[in-house]
């Protein structure tokens, strides 16, 4: 709608007029119902788009694998000593029943090549926890012998497969009950002889370098002392040579000698 309007005013003798002005109540932009149509139509459109979308997404979600979480909570290092028939256990990740410390650990001073002295590595444990799509798949021990403050060379492995699953008693006599608690490694004939890696001439210091792993679909996990791994020490003296032996004999012989003649 459209008004014209023109006033002539008369004010102490001056005239006033007031302009012409154009007042239109159309609306500028003005909504056809086609348009509405048109724009309920693309709603219904996006809406249907997102939820085509929202399927895909939870498609392409549910073909990716699942992440679990596996972890070592134990490991323990078993040693047969001087002919020993039972195994002594040492602790490197402790839980439960404090026992001596692998990194720590003194194992004693041997005899090198003489029988009766020996120093068998023959057992270890790893204790393993495992949640979700977590799967622990083996256990591995890794060793070498070095004389303190020289270069060591390449670890020795030694592999073990499953122990036992939840509940089981652990090397150091505590039990573990978790639902995914699992224990891997060999409880005895491991057999690795560590005197026979050595050759000794005069008294030695020697490090016996351990770490443990436990294999996953999820990676390795270490047990190794945040990476410095446990480093147990022994002394290895050597056994009487040959020439010791005459030695004694000789001065045996002389002192039977002295004897005879007073």
């Amino acid at each position: 709608m459209t008004t014209n309007s023109q006033t002539s005013m008369k004010s102490s003798g001056c005239p006033i007029t007031a302009s012409r002005s154009k007042i239109s109540l159309n609306n500028p932009n003005p909504l056809s119902v086609e348009s509405i149509k048109g724009k309920s139509k693309n709603m219904k459109l996006n809406s249907a788009n997102q939820l085509v979308l929202t399927a895909a997404m939870a498609f392409v979600f549910s073909m990716l694998p699942s992440h679990g979480a596996v972890s070592i909570f134990g490991s323990y290092v078993g040693f047969k000593i001087n002919q020993s028939v039972s195994v002594s256990w040492y602790g490197a990740i402790e839980w439960g029943t404090d026992i001596q410390n692998l990194g720590s650990a003194s194992l004693g001073t041997f005899n090198w090549s003489t029988n009766p002295d020996s120093l068998i590595l023959d057992a270890f444990q790893v204790q393993t926890a495992k949640s979700g799509g977590g799967d622990i798949t083996g256990a591995n021990l890794y060793y070498r012998v070095y004389q303190q403050g020289q270069t060591p060379g390449d670890f020795n492995q030694s592999a073990a497969g499953f122990i036992a699953n939840a509940p089981f008693t652990a090397a150091q006599g505590s039990s573990a009950g978790g639902g995914g608690d699992q224990n891997w490694g060999i409880n005895s004939g491991l057999n690795a002889n560590i005197l026979s890696t050595i050759n000794v001439t005069v008294p030695t210091v020697y490090n016996l370098e351990i770490y443990l792993e436990a294999t996953s679909n999820e990676g390795t996990q270490f047990s190794n002392n945040g990476g410095a791994n446990y480093i147990a020490t022994f002394t290895a003296v050597p056994e009487p040579s040959s020439a010791s032996l005459m030695g004694l004999g000789l001065a045996g012989l002389l002192a039977l000698r002295r004897i005879r003649k007073a």
